[in-house]
């Protein structure tokens, strides 16, 4: 994005409405996410563009591994036959991220999709932010916790945190055509010059303002993970932008140092509460070693965590072929229950084979972003991390943005053979234009 506007050429208002909406968390019953919009994805494409494209193998391959579980499953675990319907539909929201693999995801959708991330992100900050200052503030206390907080949204938070990081950096990949880029390169007139420097501080006083929005909001959300999330995906960012040259972690370090130290007296300031409840329950507990007695007492947050994965363990020891078929893990204790981690999630549904396939599909995911979408990356990586306390893409607005991952690396897995085919196309006729005059030659 060269200049403050977003122009029509580099994303669509429609897609970015339609994407929003996607986003925005909703939940029915006992607190179960029932916003799966970007299902119907595959049909606003069929409409938009009058046809639908085939997924690349490896999709297909994990299509047929799931529907495979869903059917075995369904088949012998008559434990759970009264849960039949509620399987069935456990298995089409799980398949809904593969929505994205029967279209191409052109790089306007690319653009359009992180900056819903953003402005979604923005929005729920912003209205967290003045309900808590409508409830009482610092009047609220710890309080606040159970009125504005949330584990929800905290893992979008950091995905639009880390797009922005990006943006202000201008290693966003934003859509231009290639005549605007070869008039930017060329561009040399100090009247220009200026405008873009002026250009350029704009962007850096509304990216820094964002950041800081979102930054509060997370912090209000009131998720340890949040806080642990982006720590984390900060130190992996530092160590990938140091490139591991030791003549520029000094500098890196002190840079970084200096900003969250500036970001933190300044939430002390306006936020002393809330600071105080991390700095209790966070950082005193994680020195003090509560945390470590906490996990042999059941009736803690980090004790029921223990208990609920080791029955997640030894649930898929038993059933290593299916896992629970989809079903969550309420099968075990009720109508009621969460894994607390979104890859044990994954796990207990798949079963062991399933879930490899579920997580190679998540490795090529990281290597697919950390190579084209750096700000994606660090965001799917404060997902992961974010993911290993809560479920994270079960959340159906997290379902949306992972089934848009898959997507755009289906779509480049489609054009990455669809260039191959060319290239050998292309030799195998050069080939044939060198050999064909020598056979003439010969009679042949």
């Amino acid at each position: 994005m060269k200049s403050l506007c977003l122009k029509s050429k580099e994303v669509s208002w429609l897609w970015i409405g339609w994407f929003c909406a996607c986003l925005i968390p909703y939940s029915i019953g006992e607190g179960l996410s029932a916003n799966y919009l970007f299902a119907l994805t595959p049909l606003a494409l069929f409409v938009l563009r009058g046809k639908l494209q085939r997924p690349p193998d490896l999709m297909w391959a994990l299509i047929g591994l799931f529907i495979f579980i869903f059917v075995i499953s369904a088949a012998y675990q008559w434990q759970f036959i009264e849960y039949g319907l509620r399987r069935v539909s456990s298995f089409v929201l799980f398949m809904s991220m593969f929505a994205f693999c029967f279209g191409n995801i052109t790089q306007k959708m690319v653009n359009s999709f992180l900056v819903a991330i953003v402005l979604v992100s923005m929005y729920f900050s912003g209205y967290t932010l003045i309900r808590y200052f409508t409830l009482g503030g610092e009047a609220l206390g710890w309080s606040a916790k159970y009125l504005v907080g949330t584990q929800r949204i905290g893992f979008i938070y950091l995905f639009s945190l880390w797009i922005l990081v990006f943006w202000l950096r201008g290693k966003v990949m934003l859509a231009q055509s290639s005549v605007q880029e070869k008039f930017d390169s060329i561009r040399a007139s100090i009247r220009k010059k200026k405008n873009t420097q002026k250009r350029k501080s704009g962007k850096t006083v509304i990216g820094s303002l964002a950041i800081g929005l979102i930054i509060v909001g997370l912090f209000l959300t009131f998720s340890r993970s949040s806080i642990v999330s982006l720590f984390f995906s900060v130190l992996c960012y530092l160590f990938f932008t140091s490139g591991l040259r030791v003549k520029k972690v000094p500098k890196i370090v002190i840079l970084y140092s200096a900003f969250f130290i500036i970001a933190f007296e300044i939430l002390l300031y306006l936020f002393p509460s809330v600071i105080d409840f991390f700095n209790h329950r966070l950082l005193l507990f994680s020195t003090e070693g509560d945390i470590i007695a906490n996990l042999n007492e059941p009736e803690t947050s980090e004790g029921t965590r223990m208990v609920i994965w080791r029955d997640i363990f030894d649930f898929v020891l038993r059933n290593p072929l299916t896992g629970s078929g989809f079903l969550g893990v309420w099968v075990l204790y009720g109508d009621s229950g969460s894994a607390h981690n979104q890859f044990l999630d994954a796990f207990f549904r798949l079963g062991l084979v399933g879930a490899c396939g579920y997580f190679y599909l998540y490795f090529k995911l990281m290597v697919f972003t950390f190579r084209f979408h750096k700000g994606l990356f660090f965001g799917l990586t404060s997902a992961t991390i974010y993911g290993l306390f809560h479920e994270t893409f079960k959340e159906s607005q997290g379902a949306f943005v992972f089934a848009f991952l898959i997507g755009m690396y289906a779509s480049y897995l489609r054009s990455s053979m669809y260039l191959k085919d060319a290239v050998r196309k292309q030799r195998a006729e050069t080939l044939l234009s060198i050999i064909k005059p020598k056979l003439s030659e010969e009679g042949i």
